[in-house]
């Protein structure tokens, strides 16, 4: 399995985007954290 430019698994580049885009109000920090804890 590849990763994209960011490291991202490229099956999951979609679904880490699409929570990006609802977590604009936060920090980049913030944001990762929570989209790891949805994927843990």
């Amino acid at each position: 399995t590849g990763t994209d430019a960011n490291g991202n698994n490229v099956g999951e580049v979609a679904g880490l985007t699409n929570f990006k885009s609802e977590a604009q109000a936060g920090s980049t920090f913030d944001a990762a954290v929570e989209y790891a804890r949805k994927v843990a």
